[in-house]
């Protein structure tokens, strides 16, 4: 898949993102790498949050 700089749709998060992280958090037996995949998503969120002007937000490419 080519990589494509420019996100075609960002949408802000900030109302569901605490229970994003929650859903994430339910697989408890994947202690390990929970952590890594909760720290990624929070970092997205925050710096495509910070892109677009709200506190959280994901982005989305359009794959042709």
């Amino acid at each position: 898949m080519k990589k494509r700089r420019n996100p075609r749709l960002s949408v802000d998060i900030s109302s569901t993102f605490v229970r994003k992280l929650d859903a994430l958090s339910a697989f408890k037996s994947q202690k390990v790498a929970l952590f890594t995949l909760v720290w990624s998503v929070y970092t997205k969120a925050i710096a495509n949050g910070l892109r677009r002007g709200t506190r959280y937000a994901e982005v989305f490419y359009k794959v042709r």
